[in-house]
């Protein structure tokens, strides 16, 4: 599953977007939830490189998007997102999910 963070109406500042995930039987339970430290970082590396993990993602001083996946290896059934930012902006997050 992918996530797509997007910064707008930006005059200056950052938008740091973190994701907290946790475990529930129903869709309806509220898990205790934790930092998601196992977000793939959408950067460049080599393939002898492994992943880059983060457990949250800054856009600064620009409108743009940013995108990080969820590790398969380490499921969850609930996330929460949550955006800081300084200054000012608008601010989006999309969660995508592949077949």
């Amino acid at each position: 599953m992918a996530l797509l963070f997007r910064r707008a109406d930006d005059a200056g500042g950052t938008s740091a977007f973190s994701v907290k995930a946790g475990f529930a039987e129903a869709a309806s339970t509220d898990p205790t939830m934790t930092t998601y430290n196992m977000l793939i970082d959408n950067v460049t590396n080599t393939n002898a490189q492994n992943y880059t993990r983060v457990a949250s993602k800054s856009i600064a001083a620009s409108n743009g998007d940013a995108m990080v996946w969820m590790d398969p290896a380490a499921p969850a059934t609930h996330i929460t997102i949550t955006v800081t930012e300084t200054t000012d902006g608008t601010h989006s997050a999309f969660v995508i999910g592949f077949n």
